[in-house]
């Protein structure tokens, strides 16, 4: 019988086991986080490292032809083919942006958070959100929270000016469930 190598026999084991996966790659790939994602023009680039302490506002505009116009690419979540676009543009860039659904208690006249329905790691100056959804025309169903320049984060809801027709968002302080 034959008599085998004991570094033989380990360098071949690890072939084996490098060829068969179960070796832990060097390269760890995030894992994608959205799912409703399109955008005219995909960047590849890596994201630029935040350095700048602007302050982060974010304002909401209808969507129109010369607004997609000043911009290469956006993020967009269309919850209803037929709602209405609404576009998300911040001064500086801002973290953790979710676009969320709120549910208004009109007992303790508070929101609350329900669930988010996009998510962006970092919203940026460069690349806004568009949601084309439905929108209450009386209490506030959407809102967007945002990690800003401090580390702080902000809850807004969004509304609809019943004179003309202006959005606009509001911070509020959200309820936060009570565990039992």
């Amino acid at each position: 019988m034959k008599k085998i190598k004991t570094p033989a026999l380990i360098a071949t084991i690890l072939a084996l086991l490098l060829v068969a996966g179960f070796v832990i790659p060097a390269v760890v790939r995030p894992q994608p986080t959205q799912t409703i994602v399109s955008s005219p023009t995909p960047t590849l680039a890596p994201a630029p490292v935040i350095t700048s302490a602007k302050k982060v506002v974010i304002s909401v505009e209808p969507v129109t032809g010369s607004l997609l116009s000043r911009y290469d690419s956006y993020d967009e979540l269309v919850e209803y083919e037929s709602g209405e676009r609404r576009a998300f543009i911040t001064t500086a860039p801002a973290r953790d942006f979710k676009f969320i659904e709120l549910y208004y208690n009109e007992t303790e006249q508070r929101f609350y958070e329900t669930v988010a329905l996009y998510e962006l790691s970092i919203l940026r100056p460069e690349r806004p959100f568009i949601a084309e959804a439905t929108w209450s025309e009386t209490i506030p169903n959407r809102g967007i929270r945002f990690v800003d320049e401090k580390g702080d984060t902000r809850f807004f809801w969004i509304g609809e000016s019943g004179e003309d027709g202006r959005l606009f968002i509001t911070e509020f302080e959200p309820v936060v469930p009570h565990s039992p």
